[in-house]
């Protein structure tokens, strides 16, 4: 079974389907949980530090805590079937080979790791939250060209809207 923690009103979930992951004792929003595979957003609280702790959590058995490295910004791409996801802005609808975007037309790429906001906002309200936040000094680039971009910054995840010229 799987489960999908988004609420728009109360920003993301912080247990899903008896499951729970901490940081450092934090509870962390959680995206998505099934069988083999949970999404979580690392709290923006954790900024500053150079490691935390997790804890998985589920039907209140708690796993022993696992030290990683944090770093300030690792900028990555949400990828769907080996390859980048890349949506029309206007339709919502997949882009590739079959469904070519228009020059002049503008795509949605869901990103993480873009770092810090501004304005900041509570862990786990990311597009919830307004005023949209932007990505501190955000830039992409395609083929390694800069697009005119439209918006980087707050969601869930981090939302990269590029205009393809």
């Amino acid at each position: 079974m799987s489960y999908s923690g988004v609420d728009p009103v109360n920003g993301v979930a912080k247990t899903l389907g008896g499951v729970t992951v901490t940081f450092d004792g934090q509870a962390a929003p959680l995206f998505y949980v099934s069988g083999g595979q949970i999404d979580a957003q690392l709290p923006y609280e954790t900024g500053g530090h150079t490691a935390t702790n997790i804890v998985i959590t589920y039907n209140n058995n708690s796993s022993a805590p696992v030290n990683v490295p944090v770093v300030a910004a690792k900028p990555g791409i949400t990828g769907y079937n080996g390859q980048a996801l890349i949506l029309n802005a206007v339709t919502g609808a997949i882009v590739d080979a079959e469904h070519p975007i228009s020059r002049g037309g503008y795509v949605t790429l869901y990103g993480t790791g873009c770092g810090v906001v501004s304005p900041s906002v509570a862990t786990g309200m990311g597009a919830l939250a307004l005023p949209l936040s932007w990505a501190s000094k955000p830039q992409a680039k395609i083929a390694g060209e800069t697009p005119d971009q439209a918006y980087i910054g707050g969601g869930p995840v981090s939302t990269v809207s590029i205009a393809i010229q």
